[in-house]
């Protein structure tokens, strides 16, 4: 039997594909749940003196069923070609048609007059664009630092090399790779953190190389679990093949051995004998489903063609923490708009080098030396000097990373999909803003936590356990760059749960207005309060 009559159409790799208007091969979860759930068993009258005693042979189709329901996971994020925010409000066709874009010319504008001054005043006063205390931790162990990164991105090879040898059959995801795999991660998220001790990396350096062993590990589970589950179909489809195979042959065979073949589906409360064609349609509408499966959501690349060092590779590269089979591309790279994207990557980050050597290095050494009363009273003019500066760096910080570094890699690797985040400034509650500030990391949690974390948990729990995941994480981030454990990180991302709640009390999303007005009251006291509570504290 052949294992689905589907055959997949060339991939167009074009911009302005039309492939993410063709539906997903993938079966609905109405159509999962319409499976039966039951046991199929098959009973074969044997030969001679066995004549008498019955061959069972049992498939449990619910099991099965909720297999294919718990791969819906996979597929819960849409991938397709589409520009990032800023990138279509830019473009000449439409900026030249904003009635705003004065405001985005002048905002640009001031900021760069400001930056100017600050590195003219430093040259004036220091005879150096860069303050000396701050040069000395941008360029401290810099080619360790790339060195060491080198190093631990060939590490995360291990995570392919597992799913080669699964593909070979040397080994099963269920148990035996399954428990390989997270010790991996948790061995290759410790040598990491001892690699980040024991070089006494600053504060800079510790938090890249902490921040990308964070994204490694993501990208290695989301591969493994993803391709694991797929290890598992495939086998599953490679038994009902031999079960199909079974059954159209006694469908095939005239002689009265075929009369001894009886089928059954066994439901919780009663037994049905079916006849072998009514066999067959339950095997094959099942066998279908699995062989969907086990393709792309287009169905232009089959498991397991796609287990290759160099996709493997690929992925590392791709601005995505969740895998998928098929990504939609770009026909080629564009080099002027990476150019663009590269310059101002530069241009931003030496912005933000100015702004934390004028006002947040000097906050923090105005308070070496003294005591706690004293700095107690100096933080409200620290908090309020420093007010402004912090908004400002949190939000080039946000734009450096998610509009141009993702967006330059996607371009490198003519990733498609820019959709790295949404209009989060519009925000109105603040699980909104959990939403769409940060994509990438939003649509893992979604896929390896909350939904992993929900066939065990309800959804108000799942909810907390996710929130609880990010602010430990979080946490120990921000104790491996200041070496202070003060759970500030943790208390305030955790506030947003009552914050949600508050939210809703007020019904913000019917008074938009006064919604955005308290989210962006919070973005505003919020990165400087912190920024405090660590110099402070």
């Amino acid at each position: 039997m052949a294992k689905s009559g589907f055959s997949p159409s060339p991939s167009p790799l074009s911009e302005d594909s039309s492939m993410i208007n063709v539906e997903s091969i993938h079966p609905t979860v109405s159509l999962l749940k319409a499976l039966p759930e039951c046991n199929l068993v098959m009973k074969k009258k044997g030969k001679g003196e066995t004549k008498n005693e019955p061959v069972n042979c049992s498939f449990s189709l619910k099991s099965h069923k909720e297999l294919l329901l718990s791969g819906r996971v996979y597929h819960d994020y849409e991938f397709k070609p589409r520009k990032s925010i800023f990138d279509r409000v830019t473009t000449p066709q439409t900026f030249l048609k904003n009635e705003f874009r004065g405001f985005y010319v002048l905002f640009w504008l001031s900021l760069f007059v400001w930056i100017v001054q600050l590195y003219g005043k430093s040259y004036w006063l220091r005879n150096s664009i860069l303050g000396l205390p701050l040069a000395r931790i941008v360029f401290r162990q810099f080619f360790v630092l790339f060195g060491s990164d080198f190093v631990m991105v060939l590490f995360t090879l291990f995570s392919f090399a597992l799913q080669w040898c699964i593909v070979k059959r040397y080994i099963a995801w269920s148990n035996t790779g399954y428990i390989i795999q997270l010790t991996w991660q948790a061995c290759f998220t410790l040598l990491a953190v001892c690699w980040v001790i024991h070089r006494k990396f600053p504060v800079i350096q510790c938090l890249f190389f902490t921040l990308h062993c964070a994204v490694l590990v993501m990208k290695q589970h989301s591969y493994a679990h993803h391709l694991g589950y797929m290890s598992t179909v495939r086998t599953l489809h490679e038994t009902y093949v031999d079960l199909s195979k079974k059954i159209r042959s006694s469908l095939k065979d005239e002689s009265n051995e075929a009369e001894s073949v009886s089928y059954e589906l066994e439901y919780l409360d009663h037994t049905e004998k079916i006849n072998a064609i009514k066999a067959d349609e339950v095997v094959a509408l099942t066998m279908k489903y699995l062989d969907h499966s086990l393709r792309s959501e287009i169905g232009n690349v089959i498991y397991p063609n796609n287990v290759t060092l160099l996709n493997y590779i690929d992925y590392l590269l791709i601005p995505s923490l969740v895998y998928s089979l098929e990504f939609p591309r770009v026909s080629k790279i564009n080099l002027k708009y990476l150019s663009v994207k590269l310059i101002t990557m530069f241009s931003v980050l030496f912005t933000c080098l100015a702004l934390v050597d004028w006002y947040f290095l000097p906050a923090a050494e105005s308070m070496q030396g003294l005591d706690f009363v004293t700095k107690l009273s100096h933080a409200p003019f620290l908090m309020s000097r420093i007010l402004f500066p912090a908004v400002i760096l949190y939000m080039l910080l946000f734009y450096l990373t998610f509009d141009v570094i993702l967006n330059a890699f996607a371009e490198i690797t003519k990733f498609a999909d820019r959709d790295f985040y949404g209009p989060w400034w519009n925000t109105v509650t603040w699980d909104e803003f959990a939403r769409l500030w940060n994509k990438p990391v939003h649509v893992f949690l979604m896929r390896h936590v909350y939904h992993s974390s929900r066939q065990v948990l309800n959804k108000s729990t799942a909810i907390f356990f996710t929130f609880l995941l990010s602010a430990l994480v979080h946490e120990f981030v921000m104790f491996l760059v200041t070496g202070k454990l003060r759970c500030y990180i943790l208390f305030f991302q955790l506030l947003q749960l009552p914050l949600y709640k508050l939210s809703k009390m007020f019904a913000f999303e019917q008074r938009e207005l006064l919604g955005n007005l308290f989210f962006w009251v919070g973005i505003f006291t919020g990165p400087s309060f912190i920024c405090i509570l660590y110099i402070v504290f």
